[in-house]
């Protein structure tokens, strides 16, 4: 199983456990599942499955249920797992959910997810450890008189919950800001203590907290981590994301905040009552020893798989640093050329008497795109490519990741690269693009590691690989309004799935004299043989 989503918090209530169950059996009839929690045991209703766990001693009690739903999708199965956990020891409770999620394709991309309804509708009894921590589903407005108790919060010792802060963004509506806020916090419900600053309070709080470099401005999200020493604050690992790296689609804002917390949160670990004495318990009071051992077997093989996984992974992120080194050591190679070019230029523009300093202002105003968006919205203005309206696919979760700003630049300084090679087709230039990267000379060619004339011989021959590049185009290249693109441009050498690819048609000999581009996207939409 692959754990995707883990909270545990506090609820002191004296009838915790008694109302589990009804909780439980309003949220799946919720989902549209017609099936009665039994008191104990195991029960199937289809592809669906309820067990049933209860256990005390002492002062020593817990339910555990826990849901398991197997889907058909469009191309694979999937099983997702809901389980809870009720606790309690004396006047002490907890409640603990975790959500697990596997497909049986073994490249699926993980959804995104979010807390579930179960947890979302408990929320006014979600509660982090001390009086100043909320992990309900709704964000909380951090007041001029509740800045110094959220300083306090975010500094506490005791605190052992992440806090995600949204400073005001001005640049878009009041409404649009909460409702970021929002979508943040109902996904985190559980997992993450949610604010919002308002333009009155966040003056006070950036007053105190910017000495520590640990302030929030300007729409930024800013993400708490907890064990924060104030007299060693390490600011780096409390991650800060600038507005302009943040989607107007407050989903798609949000997940920016979540892929950070929630791989966190899943490590967290039960209170020591679960591991001392109720995991124990509740272990006990199954009657199926036979199935139990099976489930023992079965989460073994399933360690032993995971542990190849990480070994993999392992492997494929060391790749990745090594092509990552090679990259900036031939930036910097680059950056020395350029400089050493630049010293030239100065030297025969002055000896010519010409002023080199104000060509050096002029160039200094440079399209510097901070998005894959802003980037594509920028390339629409270059003259010899034509980017069909289609082709931009899921920018938004390119958007998303912490690379994004890397990635904007890498799209559009390659969009300008084929916009350069058309224009320098029409000049008389014969080859291909490869071979204009190869021998042109041109300020705008790309390093050949980055170009990919055609596609590897099996996703050629797979048909549905084959079929995903059928790409849309002008239809003065094809009547139909559709091509096969096999050349493509990979924005970022290495394996991850989520990296940008370019796909292109060039029609530089033809009709139109253009490079046309029928894909921009995340790598895993276009599938090859190591995602199949």
């Amino acid at each position: 199983m692959s754990l995707q989503y883990r909270a545990i918090w506090s609820d002191n209530r004296l009838d915790l456990i008694d109302t589990a169950r009804p909780v439980f059996q309003e949220w799946i009839e919720s989902k549209g599942i017609n099936l009665q929690i039994p008191q104990e045991g195991i029960k199937h209703v289809g592809t669906n499955e309820v067990t049933v766990d209860h256990a005390s001693k002492g002062d020593v009690s817990a339910l555990r249920i826990r849901l398991v739903e197997d889907r058909a999708e469009e191309e694979s199965e999937e099983r997702w797992t809901t389980t809870v956990h009720w606790m309690t020891h004396g006047a002490d409770g907890w409640v603990w959910a975790d959500v697990e999620w596997v497909s049986d394709a073994a490249f699926a991309r993980p959804p995104d997810m979010a807390a579930p309804r179960l947890v979302r509708t408990r929320g006014e009894h979600i509660n982090a450890d001390g009086e100043q921590g909320r992990l309900g589903p709704h964000p909380s407005l951090v007041r001029p008189t509740n800045v110094d108790g959220l300083i306090e919060w975010i500094l506490s010792p005791d605190r052992l919950v992440p806090v995600v802060l949204y400073s005001v963004d001005q640049h878009i509506g009041p409404e649009q800001f909460e409702t970021r806020a929002r979508k943040t916090a109902s996904r985190l419900a559980g997992c993450a203590d949610v604010r919002m600053l308002t333009i009155e309070s966040e003056p006070a709080f950036n007053d105190t907290m910017e000495p520590l470099s640990l302030s929030g401005f300007q729409g930024a999200v800013r993400v708490y981590l907890p064990g924060i020493d104030p007299d060693d604050p390490e600011p780096w690992r409390h991650r800060y994301t600038r507005a302009r790296n943040l989607s107007v689609n407050a989903h798609s804002a949000a997940n920016v905040v979540v892929r950070q917390i929630l791989p966190r949160m899943a490590a967290q670990q039960p209170p020591e009552v679960y591991r001392s004495q109720i995991r124990h318990l509740l272990d006990r009071q199954r009657h199926d020893w036979q199935q139990f051992a099976e489930e023992l077997d079965a989460e073994r093989n399933q360690l032993v798989k995971d542990l190849v996984t990480l070994q993999q992974e392992k492997e494929a992120l060391q790749l990745e640093r090594d092509i990552a080194y090679e990259d900036a050591v031939e930036s910097e190679r680059e950056a020395d050329r350029t400089r050493r070019k630049l010293d030239l230029i100065r030297k025969e523009f002055r000896e010519i008497g010409g002023t080199p300093e104000s060509i050096e202002q002029e160039a200094a105003v440079v399209i510097d795109p901070t998005s894959c968006q802003e980037s594509i919205e920028l390339a629409k203005s270059l003259k010899n490519i034509s980017i069909h309206p289609d082709a931009p696919q899921e920018i938004e979760r390119l958007d998303e990741s912490a690379d994004s700003e890397l990635w904007a630049q890498r799209i559009y300084r390659h969009l300008q690269s084929l916009d350069s090679y058309a224009l320098e087709k029409t000049e008389g230039f014969e080859g291909s693009f490869k071979e204009w990267c190869e021998r042109s000379g041109s300020d705008y060619v790309l390093s050949l590691k980055f170009v990919a004339m055609s596609e590897s011989e099996w996703v050629q021959k797979n048909e549905r690989a084959r079929a995903r590049r059928i790409l849309p185009v002008d239809r003065q290249v094809a009547a139909g309004g559709e091509i096969l693109m096999l050349a493509h441009l990979k924005t970022v050498q290495g394996g991850g799935t989520t990296i940008p690819r370019i796909y292109f048609h060039d029609d530089t000999k033809g009709g139109t004299k253009k490079v046309h581009i029928g894909f921009i996207g995340p790598h895993d939409l276009m599938p090859n043989k190591s995602t199949n």
